[in-house]
């Protein structure tokens, strides 16, 4: 078991700073390389856990750790080496070793990977491993590091190069795997006889999953198990929960078990009399009641109804409501028109289905409308009332009418409330400008929404020689007085309520006899809202543009309406 790392400042003057290298203490650490030189006399030494070895030589540099770490966990271990403490024997201890690459095919230039790879081939397939120490759970683990010495053949021959660093590996006791150790500190290169003081922690991290190569879910990459292990069931799934039940069938549950416990048997246990045979078998009914006929529960379940009884779970339609009317009902004037608004029903419904309500003009129906505002439009200058019937999406009208409210319309003014001009241009072949600005879109308040003669005028001739064409097409008004259906002029209605809720859409065409780069400009035009008196407030009837109409331009650009048959 390993214990948590605390994470504090050393109490240690660096030649540097806490996170950096601390050499030159040959003299304070002399102890430590006399006992590992003494004992590096005797042979080779051989980690049981690992098979990692390495044979002694007198050329020898160490690495001093002040910490390590395996997973964030203090490192297990008493800093021993071949047989000189329990760890040894054990198995429980972790081991720290360190190891080079690098053989070079020409011995004789074994000494310099610079000048082999220069004469000859530095070989790095073969990990050579130059020494190896059980960690110290108390810091300091010193791990040695075998230099280069004897003749080709001797395994030293190839140990550490002055100024050669090595790289480091632990084994993790715990999880019995060998994990990369990433040292806290750059570590530096081999030096004869001295001790370099790796400040701060180093560590080592397993990957956990599945390490059971029976497992189906086994993870070829995992150093640590994590418990995640599983087995397919009898179903093929890999951790499924499948078995064969009672009557021998995968994941079967006993289903096929009847309630004597007979598999394959016909008695059930769904009687609410019992586990009997078919035959003498009673259902409870959806109330609960053994052979009964669903009456005791059947009848009104919504809340919101004036019959609802909590007893029941059957609806049978017979809810009835009372649905509140619509109150506060104000009629404004504006031109050829009355501007209605009104409090929408005030109910406790749980019912998020909104209302409908009908408008009734002097009795009769006159439209719907969603919110609880409206206009109605095209009035003459005579006193109308209004009454508002509330619908309630879900249950149904209400059984009172809102209040009446009269007013006289305004006289319409006859003229455009707001409009858009549109001007077509047009560089034919790159060099003749041509130009049509006598096209406008818009509203009145005594426009309709198809052919106006006072309004929608037709588009002229086009005119001799070069000449650009824009123009709203209007196939279906084809039954005016002059038979033609492209018009210079398209005006609707001004109904604000109609145009806040709903898209209004004017087509036009732009088209010419000439090639060329084509573009249309748009100019607001808003006659009604022009401030004549100059005090800073539209003088207008208050049927012009308003802020918050927004408009979208859409194209569908194409290069054959030279051949339109609306021209001749």
């Amino acid at each position: 078991m390993k214990t948590k790392i605390e994470l504090t400042r050393k109490h240690i003057q660096h030649n540097n700073d806490n996170n950096k290298l601390t050499r030159g203490r040959k003299m304070k650490y002399f102890s430590i390389i006399f006992t590992v030189m003494v004992a590096a006399l005797i042979g080779r030494a051989t980690e049981p856990q690992t098979s990692w070895f390495y044979d002694q030589s007198t050329q020898q540099s160490f690495y001093l750790f002040d910490a390590i770490s395996i997973d964030g966990l203090v490192v297990e271990g008493d800093g021993s080496g071949e047989g000189d403490g329990e760890c040894y024997t054990s198995g429980t201890c972790d081991v720290v070793g360190a190891f080079r690459k690098g053989v070079c095919d020409d011995p004789g230039y074994q000494n310099s990977q610079q000048l082999c790879e220069i004469f000859s081939v530095w070989n790095t397939d073969e990990e050579i491993c130059i020494g190896w120490r059980y960690a110290d759970s108390n810091g300091a683990t010193t791990v040695p590091l075998m230099g280069k010495e004897g003749a080709e053949g001797d395994n030293t021959f190839t140990y550490a190069n002055p100024g050669e660093s090595a790289y480091l590996k632990i084994y993790d006791s715990s999880n019995g795997s060998i994990l990369d150790l990433s040292s806290s500190a750059e570590l530096p290169g081999w030096e004869l006889n001295a001790i370099f003081t790796i400040a701060g922690t180093s560590a080592a991290n397993n990957t956990f999953g599945c390490t059971d190569q029976d497992a189906c879910n086994y993870d070829a990459g995992a150093t640590g198990d994590d418990g995640s292990c599983l087995s397919d069931d009898c179903a093929g799934d890999c951790g499924g929960s499948a078995e064969v039940d009672d009557c021998g069938v995968c994941n079967g549950g006993n289903a096929n078990m009847d309630c004597a416990g007979e598999c394959d048997g016909d008695a059930t246990t769904d009687c609410c009399n019992g586990c009997q045979s078919p035959d003498a078998c009673l259902q409870d009914d959806e109330c609960g009641e053994c052979g009964g006929d669903d009456s005791s529960c059947t009848g009104c379940t919504n809340s919101d109804a004036d019959n609802y009884d909590n007893g029941n779970s059957i609806d049978d339609g017979s809810c009835e409501y009372t649905v509140p009317g619509a109150t506060n009902l104000s009629a404004e004037a504006g031109p050829a028109r009355v501007l209605l608004s009104w409090d929408a029903p005030a109910d406790d419904f749980s019912s998020s289905a909104g209302y409908t309500y009908d408008i009734y003009m002097d009795g009769a129906y006159a439209k719907s409308s969603n919110g609880t505002d409206t206009q109605v439009a095209g009035l003459d200058q005579e006193e109308v009332c209004f009454t508002v019937l509330a619908i309630h999406n879900a249950y149904g009208a209400s059984d009172d009418y809102s209040n009446a409210a009269c007013a006289t319309p305004e006289e319409s003014t006859g003229g455009p409330c707001w409009r858009i001009q549109l001007t077509a241009d047009l560089l034919g072949y790159g060099q003749f400008p041509v130009t049509d600005d006598q096209n406008w879109l818009g509203t009145a308040d005594d426009a309709t929404w198809g052919y106006d003669e006072t309004h929608d005028i037709i588009e002229p001739i086009h005119p001799q020689g070069n000449w650009v064409s824009l123009y709203f097409p209007h196939d279906e008004w084809s039954g005016n007085a002059f038979g033609d259906v492209n018009f210079t002029e398209d005006i609707v209605n001004s109904n604000h309520y109609f145009h806040l809720h709903n898209l209004t859409r004017w087509d036009f065409e732009v088209v010419s006899n000439m090639p060329g780069p084509a573009s249309v400009t748009f100019d607001w035009e808003d006659p009604q809202g022009e401030d004549i008196d100059g005090d800073g407030v539209g003088d207008g009837d208050g049927c012009g543009m308003q802020p918050e109409y927004r408009f979208y331009v859409l194209t569908d650009l194409t290069d054959d309406n030279i051949d339109d048959p609306h021209y001749y």
